[in-house]
């Protein structure tokens, strides 16, 4: 369910309820979804963000949705790929949930 709020809604009144995150990989959102122990999958864009990416897989937390699987070789020229390129990174697995949970 994708939920879109019309206001700004602060990270740690609505993380606690999701099931996971998908998100860019930015220091705030990431420390974010870990104090609140919700599994991410992280499509990192920018320098930090592919290190955030990575911890965040490597320590069992979620994975990691490299922006090619997204866009393709046109990375940033605005051809997205198909929805169903993207699925098997974005599967949180029960792993990952339990491990993420047991930050809280």
């Amino acid at each position: 369910c994708l939920v879109l709020h019309p206001h700004p809604v602060a990270h740690h009144h609505l993380l606690p309820h999701c099931p996971a995150i998908i998100h860019h990989g930015g220091s705030g959102t990431t420390a974010a979804a870990l104090a609140a122990g919700t599994p991410q999958v992280v499509c990192p864009v920018h320098f930090d963000q592919s290190f955030h990416a990575g911890r965040v897989e490597y320590l069992g937390l979620g994975a990691v949705l490299p922006r090619r699987t997204l866009f393709g070789a046109e990375a940033g020229k605005g051809d997205v790929a198909p929805a169903g390129a993207a699925a098997p990174a974005m599967t949180i697995d029960a792993a990952a949930a339990e491990a993420a949970g047991a930050l809280r």
